[in-house]
């Protein structure tokens, strides 16, 4: 079994930060899913549409006017911050092996609505959100070197935990 490492200094620094603003990062994913909201309701309800019309005849689709009832599971729409919780849960907290200025990246990976197979996922650095797309945005190190963030090895990690100086890499 291999030895165990340690948190790179920015990996703590960033969890702490996390746990120390939770409420003001929270607010800030939220704040901007609200945002891309509405586009990804009309795309989603757009497909399902698609598909309902392939897939369900014009007597099952009279039948449910009837009754008000619908096969469609569209999405709701939303106009604030609680409402997303119908349709959006965090599923993983990613700590990334990026930093910039002395903190880890972070990235946030959600279950929702609009994508159930692949989910949703935001990175952020510090109370800042870098990016928000499918799950995989949430631990893509080349989102958070785009935004200026650097590189470490696991190797380097394990060095400067036994009192060694770190190295620091840049991959591109």
């Amino acid at each position: 079994m291999g030895e165990a490492t340690r948190p790179h200094p920015a990996q703590v620094a960033a969890i702490e930060d996390l746990l120390a603003n939770d409420e003001a990062i929270t607010a800030r994913v939220l704040g901007r899913v609200l945002e891309q909201y509405p586009r990804l309701r009309r795309e989603y309800n757009a497909m399902i549409a698609d598909e309902i019309d392939d897939e369900v005849d014009e007597a099952t689709l009279a039948v449910e006017r009837r009754l008000g009832i619908s096969s469609l599971r569209l999405l709701p729409a939303i106009r604030d911050r609680s409402g997303l919780r119908e349709v959006l849960g965090l599923g993983t907290v990613h700590v990334l092996t990026v930093e910039k200025g002395g903190r880890a990246y972070l990235g946030f990976e959600l279950g929702c609505e609009w994508d159930d197979e692949h989910g949703a996922g935001v990175m952020i650095h510090g109370r800042r959100v870098v990016d928000l797309g499918g799950a995989d945005h949430a631990f893509l190190a080349w989102i958070a070197q785009r935004d200026g963030g650097r590189s470490w090895e696991a190797t380097d990690v394990a060095a400067s935990s036994k009192g060694r100086r770190a190295r620091t890499r840049t991959r591109g």
